[in-house]
């Protein structure tokens, strides 16, 4: 599998300098990977590493987190992890595409402990019928498309253990 970046794929900088749909990846064993949600006007920073993982919080001016910056990721879901998260509790870190949007499930700092939100990844989806969602317990962050699509980041939620898995 071919993770390599063109150098014009991404930049260095703080999570201040994100918009949604960026993948934040380390530098260091001190820094942490995020996926950015939100809006433009109010991103949302969600901790992909072990961590803290599945923490959340609004990023907008955060100069502590660093690393390298991809923007415009793209998220894709596998249809065979997918379950009702009308009917069951959603995991953190799980993806729910509900109304017009797509979602991670995350908890969001300074909600109660075991609130989770779903911060939005993507808006502008053909309309879902209403009261009708589906949520996917596996999904990865890719770049590009064709030839050049390349997984930059794995979840699997439906091991045992609930795990982040930095693709290969």
């Amino acid at each position: 599998m071919n993770q390599m970046l063109f150098p014009d794929e991404f930049s260095v900088g703080p999570l201040a300098d994100a918009l949604p749909l960026t993948l934040l990846l380390p530098r260091s064993p001190f820094e942490y990977s995020f996926l950015i949600g939100g809006t433009l006007e109010e991103p949302v920073a969600v901790c992909l590493s072990e961590a803290h993982r599945y923490g959340a919080f609004r990023s907008s001016g955060n100069d502590a987190h660093k690393g390298v910056l991809i923007p415009n990721v793209g998220i894709e879901v596998d249809p065979a992890s997918a379950f009702d998260p009308n009917s069951y509790d959603v995991p953190l870190g799980a993806m729910v595409r509900r109304n017009t949007s797509l979602g991670i499930a995350a908890k969001l700092d300074g909600h109660a402990f075991y609130s989770r939100q779903v911060v939005p990844l993507i808006s502008g989806l053909a309309e879902a019928r209403e009261d009708y969602a589906v949520g996917f317990r596996r999904w990865t962050v890719t770049l590009g498309t064709g030839e050049n699509r390349r997984v930059l980041f794995e979840v699997d939620l439906v091991q045992t253990q609930d795990r982040a898995i930095p693709a290969q």
